[in-house]
């Protein structure tokens, strides 16, 4: 019986399997609840097998992936399963706390119990065969010897005609060599691909064999196609050894920078930098280095603005708000864009509009005051860079189903992928608006109250499965929505409790 921990580990990576496909290697025991069951995203299933082997106390052991919808599992093996490996299965998820419905296929793309003594899958037999008697495993065709006659008094012993269009054997055999190339590959585009090739071997079993041979067609291109870009890789050169502790030490910088859209588009521009030493052209490191240095030079400076600002918007101590707006936020969106003249530009003309209101907003702001200036424009940040981070992960799917092709149903899906932020709104913002322009005492209190009360709100949300798969479990990259959303609310609880 696995320890709590293992059962807490496996537990989270069945809710994985509801998204993707996840590796999965394993020992039957002599009870099913002493099976020893690895499941990983990355690894083979093959060498989870070997190490699930190592620490079980039989010999039968498979190796495959699995997928869960609803309470319907599948689990595809790639290699021959045991007898009753369903129901063993079964019965260990059931042991640790997991229900739902397992169906085993095997990698010829039979399900567990179907033919079970047919050593390739055949053609069913016509429905006029009398009685209980069946072709022999070995026999080619239904038109062997010895098939069973026809049922018809009128037809005779007429042998049935061979089936026209792709050979379901052929088939399968392609599905097979096509997991095993994509193992292969590895990483989140074998994910994707060993999805497809799942409801691939779904259309054979279900006797949808032409189906099945044009999407394994489409499919065995992208894995060619795969192989290939993995084959150009490029290999580390001696550009990247030289100029990578320059890069490093900008990136620390960058890291400093609380989670968001200026610290996000930093980055990517020092990971083209890399990329371009990684092949060993310096071009993009020279471009993007005084990019990434301008861009923290003006982050510096929005830092030093953002409570002037919002005291200044807060306070009505200008005349045209929304132009002071606009230029801070033209400022904010050209931290990482090569035009930083333009933003400076823009600051100038903040500064003149605040000083043309005629007071100095800075002497304006009390000094428990300015934390919440500066945590309200950081909150709105933080809530626009997860609306990008989001639309991020959608190009990322988007792309990667055109790749393997077949997937329309997924792309048509991605704009659902919004819905959850819905519950992420402004009035927070609102709210530490309203403690900025508040008197001290016991006005300002009871918004602080009331603040940390939508915090609470957001946090159960940001509980929600959703929230908690989408940052590093989606299965096609990596983003920061929920962790992006988790710090910059407990900054602002922080400057609550002070």
């Amino acid at each position: 019986m696995p320890s709590e921990d293992e059962i807490a580990d496996l537990k989270a990576l069945i809710t994985v399997a509801r998204k993707m496909p996840v590796n999965v290697g394993l020992c039957l025991g002599k009870k099913p609840a002493d099976s020893i069951v690895k499941i990983d995203r990355k690894r083979a299933p093959e060498a989870l097998m070997r190490e699930a082997k190592k620490e079980g106390e039989t010999a039968k052991v498979a190796a495959g992936t699995l997928t869960i919808e609803g309470r319907s599992g599948v689990f595809h093996c790639v290699t021959a399963p045991p007898s009753g490996l369903g129901k063993s299965l079964r019965a260990f998820f059931k042991a640790i706390g997991i229900n739902f419905d397992l169906e085993i296929i095997k990698p010829d793309g039979q399900a567990e119990g179907e033919e079970d003594d047919a050593e390739e899958p055949t053609t069913a037999p016509s429905p006029t065969a009398p009685g209980p008697t069946a072709p022999s495993p070995t026999a080619p065709s239904p038109t062997a010897p010895g098939a069973p006659p026809s049922s018809s008094p009128s037809s005779g012993p007429s042998p049935e005609a061979p089936p026209s269009g792709p050979d379901p054997r052929a088939v399968a055999e392609q599905l097979k060599s096509l997991k095993a190339a994509i193992t292969d590959i590895g990483g989140k585009m074998a994910e994707t691909m060993l999805a497809a090739l799942g409801k691939i071997v779904d259309l054979l079993k279900t006797g949808k064999v032409a189906e099945a041979s044009s999407a394994a067609e489409k499919l065995a291109q992208a894995v060619e196609k795969a192989k290939s870009a993995a084959a150009g890789a490029p290999k580390p050169t001696a550009e990247a050894d030289k100029y990578g502790p320059a890069v490093a030490k900008l990136q620390g910088l960058v890291d400093a920078l609380p989670q968001g859209d200026a610290r996000a588009a930093l980055t990517a521009l020092l990971d083209q930098a890399r990329a371009g030493l990684a092949k060993g052209d310096t071009g993009p490191l020279q471009a993007n280095a005084k990019r990434v240095q301008d861009g923290l030079a003006l982050q510096a400076a929005i830092d030093r603005l953002s409570p002037v600002v919002a005291n200044a918007l807060s306070k009505g101590l200008v005349a045209e708000p929304d132009k002071l707006r606009l230029l801070f936020n033209t400022v904010a969106e050209n931290v990482p864009a090569p035009d930083h003249a333009k933003a400076m530009t823009a600051l100038d003309r903040i500064e003149k509009l605040i000083a043309a209101g005629g007071k100095d907003p800075a002497r304006d702001i009390p000094t428990d005051v300015q934390p919440f200036a500066k945590s309200r424009i950081e909150w709105g940040g933080s809530r626009k860079s997860m609306l990008t981070e989001v639309s991020r992960l959608q190009d990322a799917i988007r792309a990667r189903c055109e790749e393997v092709g077949g997937l329309d149903e997924v792309v048509a899906s991605l704009a659902d992928l919004m819905a959850p932020l819905e519950a992420i709104d402004t009035k927070l913002e609102d709210k530490l608006d309203e403690i900025v322009g508040s008197p001290a005492g016991q006005t300002r209190d009871k918004l602080k109250t009331e603040a940390r009360a939508l915090i609470r709100l957001y946090q159960a949300e940001l509980a929600k499965p959703f929230f908690a798969e989408v940052d590093a479990a989606n299965g096609f990259l990596n983003v920061s929505v929920t962790a992006t959303a988790t710090a910059a609310l407990a900054k602002v609880e922080a400057v609550l409790a002070a």
